[in-house]
């Protein structure tokens, strides 16, 4: 049964009855999330493949039905004809998209991403016995760990994605620092630019972290890479990252904050260097990125969680 919104005029959306019946909606495919606009036009969400979200819109009882792409918490605008234009509040964008998400089955497959997690944890006796427990055994000791939990969908999601840097980000974090980070006290804090400049957000941030522009030049003023900088509470780095997957190479700049008592975490128990410090901060906020993603999507559709026994 679809989810029914109506649009408002300030942009918001209405639930409406979700036993209500509309005529003119696209027949082949379902309709999952459904928003009534003016003019007798309409946007709606489907899936593809069971976890992939599709938005089409158009006008109720015609053929032809147009594909658009929405962002969380970004309003989106449509020209309908002579009409004008027709706009949909960011908090509606948002709001829509959980409705159609909760529908779904998380995108990934659960028995490949489990593989390459248990392969992980074969190489550590204290985390995954030996010999190996069946699929279930170790689905069931990845649940209890919050941080093998948060591997296993940042793996999920980087495998789905084909994202083969943030899976090797994700291995060295499981490997070399698995219990370092927790999302109270032990959070690392990234940002990133493509141009090389901070944007003014992060500006902001690292000013009420004691970080201002004479240490962003003294990092600049480094001839290594990574660098790093202890400012109050915690150390600075900087790191020029070059992604060379890309026909012309793409190098963007990150800087990454710990607080003290994380950075000596890194250093002095788990003896990372610097970019392996970087790089298991950063996997490791992927991961719990990756996490948040996931749980939008419905558990319960996912047709690939009850493993076999093996």
């Amino acid at each position: 049964m679809a989810v029914v919104f109506e649009l408002m005029s300030k942009g918001n959306v209405a639930r409406l009855p979700d036993d209500m019946e509309i005529d003119g909606l696209p027949k082949d495919m379902p309709s999952l999330v459904i928003l009534l606009m003016p003019y007798n036009r309409a946007l709606v969400g489907t899936e593809v493949f069971g976890f992939h979200e599709k938005w089409i819109w158009g006008k109720l009882g015609d053929r032809e039905w147009s594909e658009i792409v929405l962002y969380d918490e970004q309003p989106h605008t449509f020209r309908i004809d002579t009409f004008g234009v027709v706009t949909i509040g960011a908090e509606g964008i948002t709001q829509l998209r959980r409705h159609l998400l909760a529908q779904l089955s998380p995108p990934g497959d659960h028995l490949s991403t489990l593989a390459l997690l248990s392969d992980l944890l074969k190489r550590n006796a204290i985390i995954l016995p030996t010999p190996p427990p069946s699929w279930n055994q170790t689905w069931s000791l990845i649940e209890r760990d919050r941080a093998l939990l948060l591997a296993y969908w940042g793996l999920r999601w980087a495998l789905t994605w084909d994202l083969q840097d943030m899976v090797r980000r994700l291995k060295l974090w499981i490997l070399k620092a698995k219990d370092a980070f927790d999302e109270v006290n032990r959070m690392p804090r990234i940002w990133f630019s493509i141009t090389g400049e901070p944007s003014e957000v992060a500006l902001s941030d690292w000013g009420n972290l004691g970080f201002g522009r004479e240490h962003l030049r003294h990092l600049e003023a480094e001839g290594s890479n990574p660098t790093v900088i202890r400012i109050g509470g915690g150390y600075f780095l900087q790191y020029w990252q070059h992604h060379r997957r890309t026909r012309d190479p793409l190098v963007y700049r990150v800087w990454l904050y710990l607080p003290t008592p994380l950075w000596e975490e890194l250093r002095d128990h788990y003896l990372l260097s610097l970019t392996e410090v970087i790089q298991a901060s950063w996997g490791y906020l992927e991961a719990v990125d990756a996490e948040k993603q996931m749980s939008l999507y419905s558990k319960e559709k996912d047709p690939s969680r009850s493993c076999a026994s093996v």
